[in-house]
């Protein structure tokens, strides 16, 4: 069938529409006409494919590398960068009206990265039979072995072009590197039980993960470091850190302005964002010193460390073990800083400490509705929520609407350039009944 693509959604896809029903199409974008193969009918939707492009998007571009359309790891290179901001900003809208069911939601238009190629400090590769690295392709299992990648960060790439592995049982190849510290770690995924034999004589810390989750280090340490705005960072083979590291310290930035107090006026937090107070923030002497703060999904404590030096005392929770050691670790020179491990729906409704605001980094899937639940029961002043996922954003916006808070604004920053991908920073503030912006 020959379509006309009139939109873009969240997942990557451009849709078009046919006989009424909605059909979502890969390497697509707005303004194409196409001919399309259906691959899947889902009855009110469908899925399809470009068998051949007529008539591309006046706007549409060449992509950089030549496994775009088969890898599955980018989907936007044919779409020039400004134009992907502009549809992140709209599908974070579009989330939070019809999934979070809010009318004329606050949000921003999307913060670009000053470089959207080359900057990915972390990468996953599988492994084909043939002991090709590569990456699946999109919405499949297949491996699609690669010879370039634009997306990858300078020391990972020359780390990806240095490595000469030859084990059988090589699975999958994780690389990370530090883009300010220069510090690069690989690990090693492995079928087989039997810690391997190897010559390393690359500057590079080297983790193997046998069959059954043993981890043994093979050079260096288990971990490598990255500094964020000039703060040093211990980072485990399995713990979680932002992959763009520059758009990653422009966002620990922001949140000093969105978390930090100015004033406090009727027990709700007024942050304010001019670029005199963001200097004194940042060069000046530290204010609102008898904030306390929650972390919660505080990974190896970046955002914890991030306002400590502004707080009487964070408190920081994280369930994964690597990456609470690794927090630990970070935060062994702040005294007013207490990382606790295990899963923030059960730490939360145990602590006794009255939060003057609160910044939620969950998982792709969100929060638990137990810690929604426990932050709305607290009546905490503002909610800082760094989100990955607009849709779960939005679902948990709606709940936290419904418990009596109001959304200031959501500022999506473009971590993951050529992707769909979508960073959102949301900010809620409770809204009690003598405060003007109360529903």
């Amino acid at each position: 069938m020959r379509l006309t693509f009139t939109s873009i959604a969240f997942g990557g896809e451009a849709v078009a529409r046919h006989e009424g029903k909605a059909v979502f199409v890969p390497f697509a974008m707005p303004g194409d006409e196409a001919e399309v193969e259906l691959v899947a009918d889902h009855g009110r939707f469908a899925r399809g494919r470009i068998t051949r492009l007529p008539t591309p998007a006046p706007e549409r571009v060449a992509p950089r590398c030549k496994h775009f359309g088969a890898c599955g790891g980018c989907h936007w290179q044919h779409i020039p960068y400004a134009l992907q901001l502009q549809y992140k900003t709209q599908i974070v809208r579009e989330q939070l009206t019809r999934l979070g069911g809010l009318s004329d939601p606050p949000v921003r238009p999307a913060l670009g990265a000053d470089s959207p190629w080359h900057y990915r400090n972390h990468i996953q590769f599988h492994v084909d039979r043939q002991g090709r690295m590569g990456f699946m392709a999109a919405r499949s299992h297949q491996i699609i072995a690669i010879e370039e990648c634009h997306i990858l960060a300078a020391p990972v790439e020359s780390l990806w072009r240095e490595l000469d592995l030859a084990l059988p049982d090589l699975e999958k190849v994780v690389l990370r590197a530090g883009v300010n510290s220069g510090e690069r770690l690989a690990a090693l995924g492995l079928s087989s039980d039997e810690a391997p034999e190897a010559e390393i004589d690359l500057p590079v810390n080297v983790v193997v993960e046998l069959a059954g989750g043993r981890e043994i280090v093979l050079a260096g340490d288990d971990h490598f470091h990255e500094s964020l705005n000039g703060q040093s960072f211990q980072v485990s083979a399995a713990s979680f850190f932002q992959v763009n590291t520059p758009q990653a310290e422009r966002l620990m930035r922001w949140l000093k302005d969105w978390v930090i107090e100015q004033a406090q006026d009727r027990g709700a937090l007024r942050v304010a964002r001019s670029r005199a107070n963001a200097q004194t923030l940042n060069g000046g002497a530290p204010i609102a010193r008898d904030l306390t703060l929650l972390d919660a999904y505080c990974g190896v404590g970046t955002v914890a460390l991030a306002l400590a030096p502004f707080a009487q005392k964070v408190v920081a929770i994280e369930s994964a073990p690597s990456a609470a050691r690794d927090a630990r670790a970070n935060a062994r020179t702040f005294s007013n800083v207490q990382i606790v491990e295990g899963k923030v729906e059960t730490v939360l409704p145990q602590l006794t400490d009255n939060f003057d605001a609160v910044v939620l980094d969950p998982p792709r899937e969100g929060c638990a509705p137990a810690v929604l639940d426990a932050i709305i029961q607290r009546r905490v002043p503002r909610i800082v929520y760094i989100s990955c996922d607009p849709s779960t954003l939005a679902r948990d916006a709606k709940r936290l609407v419904a418990g009596g808070y109001h959304l200031v604004e959501a500022q999506p920053f473009d971590m993951f350039p050529q992707t769909f991908h979508i960073e959102t920073v949301a900010v809620f503030d409770s809204a009690t009944p003598d405060d003007p912006a109360s529903p």
